[in-house]
């Protein structure tokens, strides 16, 4: 079945970097906003048209869904009405969810997004990720939510299943990357 593996987290929080892996290991196809702002605008940062990119977006988990393959949403899904308006989407479409929710401190975010931008790469506002991180604080994933496993990942790399199945593809995942590391 296909499956739809989201990130949930803040920008600077490491999302990206584990989700590029995770694409990459199950050969599954990649995005996110920032993937197609890049595409259309040279630049993950320019917010002026996100309506039209949440459509391209949503064309595209929508086109791999419908050719049975798995998809890895690299967003921030940072709000309970987020993750609901967009898992009834996938939802419509017989995908299982998965969510992958990134537990990073504050001091920890701002200081790989002051280190990110000095060395040429993204830069995003103090007062954005602040926003971000408080509204995720006050919205925190759960398995009620309808996900078919959730787990979170931690400053130190740690991964914790909140909700999920040895057969769950984060699950996998994760499984065999311990296994490498101890080999």
């Amino acid at each position: 079945m296909a499956t739809v593996i989201m990130s949930i987290g803040v920008p600077g929080s490491g999302k990206s970097s584990v989700m590029k892996k995770i694409a990459e290991w199950g050969s599954f196809e990649y995005t996110g906003p920032d993937v197609i702002r890049l595409e259309k605008h040279n630049d993950e940062t320019n917010h002026e048209d996100d309506k039209a990119i949440w459509v391209e977006l949503r064309d595209r988990v929508a086109n791999a869904l419908k050719e049975g393959k798995s998809i890895v949403v690299d967003s921030t899904f940072h709000t309970l009405k987020r993750r609901e308006h967009f898992m009834a989407f996938v939802r419509e479409y017989g995908a299982e969810i998965e969510g992958l929710s990134f537990d990073i401190p504050l001091e920890t975010i701002l200081s790989r997004s002051i280190h990110r931008a000095e060395d040429g790469g993204k830069s995003v506002s103090t007062d954005y990720i602040e926003k971000v991180y408080k509204e995720l604080q006050q919205n925190r994933p759960k398995p009620e939510e309808g996900f078919n496993a959730l787990m979170c990942i931690d400053q130190t790399n740690a991964v914790n299943s909140i909700q999920s199945s040895s057969s769950s593809l984060l699950s996998i995942y994760f499984s065999e990357q311990n296994r490498d590391q101890r080999a």
